[in-house]
């Protein structure tokens, strides 16, 4: 139900509900049984929503229904009881609506259970009059459920029948009035009339409505059509006494209702209260027109609020960024209507809970600042944070610094003090203006404290670029981190170590930033390595706060740092001095390493040792001969670069495939997309204990959806919640937030009933039932989901993207009118695969692998535990390979399958009992779960990449993909998925028939044998590059064809000849959109960027050179073409185009 129907819903509500209440009060005849008509109508609509939304089974529906009648029944049969018993005294000249008391216990059963009006009944509930009502909702309500839920025809028929004969023609003859309702909701779900056309008809009945009001139909109707029936039956209808009239009243509401809803509780109340007030006003109000109703309206709702909270709080179709803003809202304004009209203020009309939108990241930042919470409680557990880094409760600070916005966690004294304003940092506006960053730059943020300066270089390189913060201080890199993750920055990498120019372990104050102070209680122990052992993470730019240990950082040797351009420097000459060292020595450490240094700003005054009096406490320190740029600072130009606003919804910083897709996908849109991360927190989705959680979460995010232009969805159903109705109830919610859309199936639900029917046929039994009616309905709301996402084509554009060619087949079939794109899996650009032997100075990989000779070959598994990824195939192929030959299993039991009171999954239990079995757990290695990035380092380790998957749902393996986007030697099961995956990708990894383990251990055995080479502690094994098809571009071009945006981009060029000239030059052309351009690249171009210092290589080493960097050079050809002139001999690539 969307929120239009939802807003509709509730003010027809509380406009009849004040109509049967007023209508009581004053003794209106018609209105009020109107009013209960609707009411019956509004019933029969919702309870078919509920039905087909949130009650799958017979059960559920039961045990809601009997919560909701009995959380207003019970409090209305009590208030009866006790205003019959006591008011009767109070009043003045007697009421002879008051319930006779000899008969309690027959009242109050037949009260209870809703006989009150079956067949020749006509018995009150005690002076509630109104409850009449109540008794024939609730047999529509058995009747429904007696019919909707069997599944046999001919139970349907039979305990509808039942149902029927007990309710007795009284409450039949308004049946057709609540199934008015049902007929209303089914007609809504598959036609929607437009708004010129459903306002014409609201206008219509309504004014068809207000005709009949001129006219005595009731009377006619009861005394002239229904009177006569009721003489030759000899049955009196009573409160049906006007059916045939209450039919027509009915179509009209049910054709009115284009937008509606349902409650019933108010105005059962109304009666009693009526009494109780009107017995206790004084005699002159009784002088007054409308006497019972002038007090009763705050008091009656007060008390109806009070019985039906729960059932309002708990309604899922009311979907608002904050719930509850609707009603206040509409309360508000019947507090003002009353008060203005009848001169009766309504105070407890008014909803007191203010109303406020959330944007889409708050909840997600509750989040952060929760897990950084616990974060500190652990650090606490072992140092105390006290003095100026005492702990404050944390709170979130934004700031707007020289070109870029972000948030900042604020959570001790010190952070407090220099980070709660949005005092302009002035380095970064020298830092912009000079251009000392470039996109894609690495930048070392030495001294990071709670990652401010982080920030901010993160979003000045791009996501192209990476940071490495470091600090000694556990509090500063947890709350860097933090900071990363509250502003969607991927990044960013923490160390938690002190700088300085030997590997050593000092002991630290909790109280001091100075870590080389030694002064101070309450000290722990914190490592300190040289800066040398980072270098090779190449960076370009360094910035150095580390309060006073700037001296033993001017001891390094700075030539392993190639890369290094220019470093910030601030001074703490206090710090240095009280340590009997003159700051200036520092400074002469850095000239002495070629460094020019500039005081204040990146040209400002130079630097003289010999003047004494200079303010060297923020210094700009550039390498003298080294390139700095003097053109006015610009980026990239992209043709056609989109301007356009995309929401990723993913799941993100979690141990998911999908979120690790999502983090490669965004950092390949982003050149040519404004993309912003819509995470999708699996605790919070997916929590049993509570619900509520997860829809008030989609929620909150939802209205936001609205300000992007597409909303890209990385659709795998069970990341929005737990059951089918729950996934599909949130995702509508998504939906009817969103303009163009964007869906990604990872795989794609059960959506055909063919099948189901067959394995029950084999084994009849009631299990086997109760398993064919729960399947039949998770597909009934799976198609139901899917018709969702078709049905977004009526207003807005929808894309699909498939991972196989099998299932884009099946997507165009069953997603009339959306447009299905399909490529692999692929996640690293070749720039970033060339990249990888950087991330082994900063990865935990060595420490966790085993330690082993030389000569042991390593096959690698990789994925969560699971019966489907077949490892025990892998295991039992280790007992038909050479002894040097191990497997090391990357793997781990998924987080999402963790229960409390759990012990070994049994899949894992069955792995164990194998290794043991045959004597294999000196060649068996758990690895356990890794760090992505580790996980592409571990492929890199091993001689064989094993995938020997079962046939699964899945459309793809991400670890299958990334083996062959790293070239390793892959040995893939013929199954399903893989056999689709080699349409994209033929020739790059070989095929074994599922479980056929000996297959295996014979293709190992035979397989090409990698080169090993050692990067820092890690063994890497390297095979030649594999030709594939499909790669990251092709993705990239799905997605922005899908966006609606063109772009320059690397699908649409192909290198299509290269030669060598003279040995002085590679000459190569570029197709480039539709036009073919001439360029060369020049050998010392080539030389440094492999880092090559002989001279003299063939023709055919260049090429090899060549061919490695192709599709950077191909990329920086394009960027010169888009910039510059170029002459009929076409353009030029030299050592400075390939250093931009």
């Amino acid at each position: 139900m969307n929120p239009a129907i939802s807003t509709y819903l509730d003010a027809l509500r509380v406009i009849t509900a004040g109509t049967v209440l007023f209508g009581h009060a004053l003794g209106w005849r018609t209105l009020p049984h109107d009013a209960v008509i609707l009411f019956f109508v509004l019933s029969g609509y919702l309870i078919s929503y509920t039905a087909a939304e949130r009650d799958l089974t017979g059960s559920q529906y039961a045990i809601n229904r009997i919560a909701r009648i009995a959380t207003v029944a019970v409090p209305a049969i009590i208030l009866g009881i006790l205003v019959d018993i006591y008011v009767r005294p109070l009043w003045p000249r007697g009421w002879p609506d008051f319930a006779p008391l000899d008969q309690m216990a027959k009242t109050i059963a037949i009260c209870v259970t809703m006989t009150s009006y079956v067949w020749d009944n006509s018995y009150p509930c005690f002076s509630n009059a109104p409850y009449w009502s109540l008794t024939y909702e609730v047999w529509y309500y058995a009747l429904f459920g007696v019919v909707f839920y069997p599944k046999s025809r001919r139970t349907k028929l039979l305990a509808g029948g039942i149902a029927l004969i007990l309710m007795g023609p009284k409450i039949a003859a308004l049946l057709p009035c609540w199934l008015a309702g049902v007929a209303t909701f089914h007609i809504q779900r598959s036609w929607r009339p437009s708004r010129s056309f459903g306002l014409l008809l609201a206008g219509t009945t309504l004014a068809i409505y207000l005709l009949m009001q001129n006219f005595p139909l009731y009377e006619f109707t009861a005394l002239q059509i229904v009177g006569p029936l009721s003489i030759a039956t000899g049955y009196p209808f009573y409160s049906s006494n006007a059916f045939p009239l209450d039919w027509l009243t009915a179509g009209l509401f049910a054709a009115n209702i284009i937008f509606a809803g349902a409650t019933f509780s108010i105005y059962l109340f109304s009666a009693p209260l009526t009494k109780l007030v009107s017995a206790l006003l004084p005699a002159w109000a009784y002088q007054l027109p409308g006497r019972h109703g002038l007090p009763l309206a705050p008091i009656s709702r007060s008390a109806g609020r009070a019985a039906n909270n729960r059932s309002i709080s708990a309604r899922p179709d009311v979907k608002h960024a904050t719930p509850g803003c609707d009603r206040a809202a509409g309360f508000a304004f019947l507090a003002h209507y009353h008060a203005t009209t009848i001169g009766v203020p309504l105070a407890p009309f008014t909803h007191r809970r203010k109303c406020r939108m959330l944007s889409f990241s708050r909840s997600n930042d509750q989040q952060v600042l929760d897990r950084f919470q616990r974060a500190l409680d652990t650090i606490e557990q072992n140092v105390v944070m006290e003095g100026p880094f005492e702990r404050l409760d944390p709170y979130i600070v934004e700031h707007d610094h020289f070109g870029h916005r972000f948030r900042l966690i604020i959570f001790h004294r010190e952070s407090k003090a220099w980070y709660d304003s949005n005092t302009p940092e002035w380095s970064f506006k020298q830092i912009r203006d000079h251009n000392w960053l470039r996109r894609g730059d690495t930048v070392f943020d030495l001294g990071c404290n709670i990652g401010c300066n982080s920030v901010w270089y993160a979003k000045e390189v791009g996501q192209e670029g990476r940071i490495h913060s470091f600090d000694p201080f556990p509090w500063n890199t947890a709350a860097t981190a933090a900071n990363a993750e509250l502003n969607g920055l991927g990044n960013i990498q923490v160390h938690m170590v002190g700088i300085a120019d030997r590997e050593s372990t000092l002991s630290i104050a909790s109280t001091d930033a100075r870590i080389l102070h030694g002064a101070g209680e309450n000290k722990f122990e914190v490592p300190i390595r040289p800066i040398t052992s980072f270098s090779g993470l190449n960076p370009s730019f360094m910035k150095i706060d580390i309060e006073g240990a700037e001296h033993e950082v001017s001891l390094t040797d700075f030539k392993p740092f190639k890369s290094l351009r220019s470093i910030y420097l601030e001074l703490h000459e206090p710090f240095i001095r009280e340590r009997g060292i003159d700051p200036r020595a520092c400074l002469e450490n850095f000239m002495r390493q070629g460094f020019e240094i500039r005081l204040n700003e990146p040209d400002g005054e130079i630097y003289d040792p010999k003047q004494r009096d200079q303010n060297i406490a923020h210094l700009y320190l550039s390498r003298t001969g080294a390139e700095q740029p003097v053109a006015p600072r610009r980026e990239l130009v992209v043709k056609n670069k989109a301007s356009k606003k995309v929401a990723l919804l993913s799941t993100w910083n979690e141990r998911c495939g999908i979120a690790h897709y999502s983090s490669f996908l965004k950092l390949a849109l982003e050149p040519y997309l404004d993309i912003a991360v819509v995470p999708l927190p699996r605790e919070t989705l997916r929590d049993e204990k509570d619900r509520k959680k997860g829809d008030e979460y989609i929620a909150t995010i939802a209205p936001a959806l609205g300000d992007f232009d597409v909303v890209c969805v990385q659709l795998e159903p069970s990341l929005f919640g737990l059951t089918p109705a729950e996934i599909r109830r949130r995702l509508q919610t998504v939906l009817k937030n969103s303009k163009e859309l964007i869906v990604t199936f990872h795989s794609i639900p059960p959506h055909e009933y063919r099948g189901l029917f067959k394995e029950t046929a084999r084994n009849l039994s009631v299990r086997a039932l109760v398993r064919l009616a729960r399947h039949a309905l998770s597909v009934f709301t799976w198609r139901g989901m899917l018709d969702d996402i078709a049905g977004h084509t009526r207003k807005h554009k929808v894309s699909a993207i498939a991972h196989s060619k099998a299932d884009a087949q099946i997507l165009k079939r069953i997603l009339p009118g959306v447009e299905v794109r399909d490529n692999p899996l692929s996640y690293m650009s070749e720039s970033y695969i060339e990249s990888m032997d950087e991330k082994v100075h900063t990865s935990n990989l060595p420490s966790v692998l085993p330690n082993l000779p030389s000569n042991v070959r390593f096959v690698g598994v990789f994925g969560f535990i699971g019966p489907q990824k077949g490892f025990d195939t892998a295991i039992l192929a280790l007992k038909h390979l050479p002894e040097n030959y191990h497997l090391l299993m990357f793997s781990g039991v998924h987080e999402a399958t963790l229960r409390v009171g759990d012990g070994v999954q049994p899949y894992l239990a069955q792995l164990i009992r194998l290794v043991e079995k045959h004597k294999l757990t000196k060649r068996v290695h758990f690895i356990g779960t890794v760090s992505d990035d580790d996980l592409l380092l571990a492929m890199k380790t091993c001689d064989a990449a094993v995938m020997p998957y079962l046939n699964t749902g899945q459309s793809a393996s991400g670890p299958a993909n990334q083996a062959v986007e790293l070239s390793r030697v892959c040995y893939f099961t013929r199954s399903l998925q893989f056999l689709e995956m080699e349409k994209y990708l033929p020739n790059t990894f070989q095929y074994f028939d599922i479980g056929n383990y000996i297959e295996l251990a014979q293709k190992i055995l035979l397989g090409p044998k990698g080169k090993d080479r050692m990067v820092g502690r890690l063994r890497i094994v390297d095979f030649p590059r594999l030709d594939r098809k499909h790669d990251i571009n092709d993705t990239v071009q799905n997605y922005l064809d899908a966006a609606g945006v063109k772009a320059g981009h690397r699908s649409e060029r192909r290198v299509t000849l290269m030669a060598v000239v003279s040995g002085d030059y590679v000459d190569f052309v570029v197709r480039y959109e539709g036009n073919t351009e001439r360029c060369r690249i020049t050998e010392a171009a080539l030389l440094d960027r492999e880092r090559v210092i002989d001279e003299h290589l063939n023709h055919g080493q260049l090429i090899a050179i060549f061919v490695k960097h192709r599709a950077e050079i191909e990329y920086l050809a394009i960027a010169k073409m888009q910039r510059e002139e170029h002459s009929d001999h076409g353009f030029v690539l030299t050592t400075e185009d390939l250093n931009p």
